[in-house]
């Protein structure tokens, strides 16, 4: 499997938070309110990239307001979430402390960080299975939250055959999450996580 590096599993996190955006705000438009399904990645992504983030630092709302602009984007076309991420990219690599000094994503991501992703995940899983519900197409918004969680957990260096079959009993545990209720049941949401994290770190290598 190819490896990614680590400016692409940021890229992908901003594209998936510029897509969950785009999700609720759609959803808000129309009447629906999805706000318990705001994955709020950024915190994630400022960590991973080093960047520190004081309660009242006013550069996370600027990010913050440059992925709410994700609302104006098209989910396809010319000028779409992949070239808007990088440019986002740019912004946040203007941030860090230390620009030159390159990071290394397994170095720097923790359990509990990955555990969070796994949980937005879910989350992700349980409101595309709500919108399959009504008239609209939930595949559109199904994020990529999974393959980073399987890459920064080192199961991408496992053989294809190997992968297929951990990516499919990882599915079929996640799945549970469809009977959870959001934001009642978001202790158990919590705990499917951790025994989702248990299980693929059982499978890495």
């Amino acid at each position: 499997m190819r490896e990614l590096s680590s400016k692409q599993l940021i890229l992908s996190l901003i594209q998936d938070d510029l897509l969950n955006q785009k999700l609720i705000n759609n959803l808000r438009d129309i009447g629906i309110d999805a706000g318990d399904y705001h994955l709020n990645l950024g915190s994630t992504i400022f960590r991973l990239m080093g960047i520190p983030l004081p309660a009242d630092d006013m550069k996370y709302d600027e990010y913050m307001e440059l992925v709410a602009l994700a609302k104006y984007f098209p989910l396809h076309g010319d000028r779409n979430f992949s070239n808007y991420a990088l440019d986002i990219y740019a912004y946040l690599e203007s941030l860090q402390p230390r620009p030159s000094k390159l990071y290394t994503m397994k170095q720097q991501i923790s359990k509990s960080q990955i555990i969070r992703l796994i949980t937005m995940d879910l989350l992700n899983i349980k409101l595309t299975t709500k919108l399959s519900e009504i008239p609209l197409v939930p595949d559109h918004y199904m994020l990529g939250i999974d393959e980073i969680v399987f890459e920064v957990m080192g199961i991408e260096e496992l053989s294809d055959t190997r992968v297929d079959q951990v990516y499919r009993n990882y599915a079929a545990r996640a799945i549970k999450v469809r009977d959870l209720q959001v934001p009642f049941n978001q202790d158990r949401i919590d705990e499917l996580a951790e025994e989702l994290y248990d299980y693929l770190e059982s499978e890495s290598v």
